[in-house]
């Protein structure tokens, strides 16, 4: 608004220039009458925006890479006002990166009784995306001043990888094991135990009876779940592309094992708890609900490979972006089958192992033939004498 005010200083110099050179009642009025106008904008923005709340949604609670998403900036008032100009500033940022992108928007408001405005966003990776208004800019109507308010106003909305299973499916008649091969779980009867509902469990586990009568929803959870011998692990650390890349080959080898009916624990290191979370996963509601908890944190600054649970498994994926943090990696002497996942080409350290009968198989994933290095992964894993 730099011109408006360099404009309106050379009114007000014209007009006292005149004034000392031609004194009257006509330059003295028109004077006063430019130095009093300003006040009157003034109290007119004010009253427009006085009781104004400010809001922000987004229409989408979670999307996908490359669609677009609707943020929408929501201004209502009781004032039937108009307001001149507003600027917005919006901060879009997702929790893999620290980085993030600051937009300016201006327009103008012909009634602040009620007024919406979409931004549209487009994520071209996984994770929490929030838009936060960092600063609410209203203008007065001569364009001179202003009023600044700043309000706690965010909106998210959460980009999932790729959950489309491999068309790969177990041979039984394989002599080698392999992640497919894994003990399938058996979710009926006495094969489960009880626990509280949580966001993502199928209603097909709800105990119905044992709900109704401790007055909360209570769920069937599968020991096969728990102690199936077969987990992920992902290394939550790393650059924000390659982070994109091992989300991506997470949600395809995890939608797999659920299209194949087997049960696996999904743990990553929590930065936030300061503590492995481990979740059981046997469908893909489970999945979801456990992506969203992973996408809800920050990473970590630094590989997370040593924080790895010695829990005694035979089947073991490891998905990290550091190959060279392998070396820290110390494997139970119950493993016999492990696949790396790296998005370093170069080879990786040998991870210590304490069986000699440990199969290790490496696998070097790029961000456009995912899906073809998983499944030549898992071929390889079934074809192992």
């Amino acid at each position: 608004m730099a011109k408006y005010r360099v404009f309106y200083a050379a009114v007000v110099t014209a007009l006292f220039a005149g004034y000392l050179f031609f004194p009257g009642y006509f330059f003295w009025l028109a004077l006063v009458s430019t130095l009093i106008l300003p006040f009157f904008s003034l109290l007119l923005t004010w009253l427009a925006i006085r009781n104004s709340a400010p809001q922000l949604t987004c229409d989408q609670p979670s999307g996908r890479k490359g669609s677009p998403v609707d943020f929408i900036f929501l201004l209502s008032g009781r004032s039937r006002l108009p307001v001149a100009r507003i600027t917005l500033l919006l901060r879009i940022q997702s929790s893999l990166s620290a980085e993030g992108s600051t937009e300016k928007i201006c327009f103008s408001v012909k009634s602040m009784r009620s007024f919406s405005l979409v931004q549209k966003c487009t994520p071209l990776t996984c994770g929490q995306f929030s838009c936060t208004v960092e600063q609410i800019r209203f203008w007065d109507y001569l364009g001179l001043f202003s009023f600044t308010k700043k309000v706690p106003c965010s909106a998210y909305t959460e980009v999932l990888p790729d959950m489309t299973a491999l068309d790969f499916a177990a041979r039984p008649s394989s002599p080698g094991e392999s992640l497919l091969l894994a003990q399938k779980g058996n979710f009926n009867g006495e094969s489960s135990q009880v626990r509280p509902y949580q966001n993502g469990d199928s209603l097909r586990t709800v105990h119905w009876k044992l709900s109704a009568k401790q007055e909360k929803i209570l769920v069937r959870e599968s020991f096969a779940a728990q102690d199936c011998g077969l987990a992920i692990y992902l290394d939550f650390c790393g650059r924000n592309m390659d982070l994109d890349c091992l989300l991506e080959a997470l949600g395809i080898l995890g939608s797999t094992l659920s299209f194949n009916h087997v049960p696996y624990r999904l743990q990553w290191y929590s930065a936030k708890d300061q503590r492995v979370r481990s979740e059981a996963i046997w469908a893909l509601e489970n999945l979801t609900h456990a992506l969203h908890l992973l996408l809800g944190e920050p990473p970590c600054s630094g590989h997370t490979l040593m924080h790895l649970p010695a829990s005694p498994v035979h089947t073991l994926a490891v998905l990290t972006a550091d190959s060279k943090a392998l070396s820290s990696l110390s494997l139970p002497a119950t493993l016999r089958t492990l696949l790396l996942l790296t998005i370093n080409p170069q080879s990786p350290a040998q991870p210590q192992s304490g069986s000699p009968h440990c199969h290790i198989r490496h696998q070097t994933i790029t961000a456009t033939h995912i899906r073809e290095n998983l499944s030549e992964a898992l071929s390889s894993l079934q074809d192992q004498p």
